[in-house]
């Protein structure tokens, strides 16, 4: 069964049971949202379509959106080799002793100089480290108000697939003597909404804690990668007083890293965090008009027609039940 194999997709299956299958609304006027941001697999041009996760250019376009973290990352990587590499240069003597500045090289000036830049980078990395910290605890709100909503509408589902069965179960009963086949099928029906009944409590079983695990995961990278970094600075700024170059140049270099790796992270939470927002704005979408949904590429299983004839067959027949059970009532009565 589809929901079996791909239990990811359960929630979203929920949304089609709940809305589409049990709705007594069956057309709400609505359009699929889109995006226009920069895709920079079509040099830059702007991605207009929906939410597809089968389409590169969505999620090409969606990783660009932490485009911001990503140059800043590879601007502050090249500065960090441009400086180790001068510093290699400056310590050769004989390229030492023809540098335009040596006066000032060999001066107890350079140290002043170099604290200095040495304290601007700290500021800069501690800078880094904050915008990081704030961003990741944004983007892991947003994600976790999206997990709250997705398990809150699989519990509603299975409730109310758990009322619909008994309903259809009922209504077999009273069917059979009359429309054995519709019966029948009524039958096949309410076991196959029973087995995606269990499919939806399995999901909430063994996904519920490996989604928090998911959502808690990114945020200890970010602490560990954060408190690291500042223990490094700090240590940098007591080497520099020891005068202890060797130890000194080393813990910038695991530095520099370091604060790189913030900022391609500060740039993955910029991703997560609209990720998370098509994501529900998608959901929103499948509630206002389920056929016209971006959610359908990832549903290939569902269709509401189907559903909506389905229940149309049910109400015909039970509609010739009643007019039946009336005239039969009408020529005893006479």
């Amino acid at each position: 069964m589809f929901i079996s194999n791909n239990g990811v997709l359960v929630p979203f299956v929920v949304f089609l049971v709940s809305t589409s299958v049990f709705s007594p609304t069956w057309v709400v006027f609505g359009e699929q949202s889109s995006f226009k941001r920069p895709d920079p697999l079509r040099h830059l041009k702007s991605y207009n379509g929906g939410y597809d996760l089968k389409n590169k250019h969505y999620w090409a376009s969606a990783a660009f959106t932490g485009v911001h973290g990503y140059v800043i990352a590879g601007v502050w990587l090249i500065c960090g080799l441009v400086f180790m590499i001068c510093i290699a240069f400056l310590r050769n003597s004989s390229i030492r002793s023809t540098c335009p500045i040596k006066d000032f090289l060999d001066s107890h000036f350079i140290f002043i100089f170099i604290f200095m830049l040495a304290l601007l980078f700290t500021i800069l990395a501690i800078v880094a480290s904050s915008l990081a910290l704030v961003e990741n605890q944004r983007s892991m709100k947003t994600t976790d108000k999206l997990k709250g909503a997705i398990l809150s509408q699989a519990q509603n589902a299975r409730r109310t697939i758990r009322k619909v069965t008994n309903a259809m179960r009922h209504m077999q009963y009273l069917l059979l003597p009359y429309d054995p086949a519709l019966a029948m099928s009524f039958n096949v029906t309410s076991r196959q909404l029973g087995k995606d009944s269990q499919n939806i409590q399995l999901f909430l079983d063994k996904n519920g804690r490996t989604i928090d695990r998911v959502i808690q995961t990114p945020y200890v990278v970010h602490l560990v990668v954060v408190a690291v970094n500042l223990v490094l600075l700090v240590s940098a700024l007591v080497l520099l007083l020891l005068h202890w170059y060797p130890g000194l140049v080393v813990v910038i270099f695991l530095c520099w890293i370091l604060t790189t790796l913030i900022w391609v992270l500060t740039g993955f939470d910029f991703f997560l965090h609209n990720f998370a927002e098509d994501t529900c704005s998608a959901l929103e979408d499948f509630q206002q008009n389920s056929h016209n949904s971006s959610l359908s590429s990832i549903l290939p299983c569902l269709d509401p027609e189907r559903s909506e004839k389905l229940m149309g067959q049910i109400g015909y027949t039970i509609h010739s039940f009643i007019n039946q059970l009336n005239s039969k009532v009408t020529e005893i009565a006479n």
